[in-house]
């Protein structure tokens, strides 16, 4: 896993022009729910920001974020608020707590394929479970079967009386049950 990176590292990236903010994801984050807008508007983002942004998206506050920037609790306020640093900040969070879940993932799929098997293998466990895990496996190797469906009434539902609709519903239920 990952640890925070410390706010020279940062720095010293930033300065040599390295990409240390992931700047392209597949889909948007979320967007912060009652969000505030900033006191003003910054005109320019300076390197700075892009180190405030890190360590408010690794979940520092404001005062600790001021602290290792020699900076006030109420400029890093109005960095965060900027809606720059609040896209870049969900990004980040998006980001860096998505890999560490799907890497975990990615590491058990041997172990739970293997279990899926010893399941199946297993001699005493019952029958509708290690049904289950050969479905499960077959599945997985060769895709969920198609499901055919077939339709009895041709008719679109709006060419429908009100009177027709409430009686195939009644229908349907009866089946159902």
């Amino acid at each position: 896993m990952e640890t925070i990176p410390d706010i020279f590292e940062l720095f010293a990236a930033e300065q040599r022009d390295e990409s240390v903010l992931v700047t392209n994801t597949d889909k948007e984050p979320r967007p912060l729910f009652n969000g505030r807008q900033p006191s003003y508007v910054l005109k320019a983002e300076r390197p700075e920001h892009r180190i405030i942004i890190m360590l408010k998206a690794a979940g520092r506050t404001n005062i600790e974020i001021a602290e290792a920037t020699g900076t006030t609790p109420v400029h890093v306020s109005h960095i965060v608020k900027q809606p720059w640093a609040v896209e870049q900040i969900l990004k980040e969070i998006e980001n860096t707590g998505r890999q560490p879940v799907i890497e975990m993932l990615q590491d058990a799929t041997v172990a739970a394929a293997q279990f899926q098997i010893d399941l199946l293998n297993d001699k005493e466990a019952n029958k509708e479970t290690r049904r289950k895990a050969s479905d499960s496996i077959l599945d997985r190797v060769l895709g969920k079967a198609n499901q055919p469906f077939s339709v009895d009434d041709k008719r679109k539902p709006e060419d429908m009386t009100l009177e027709e609709i409430d009686k195939r519903l009644s229908e349907l239920h009866a089946k159902q049950n």
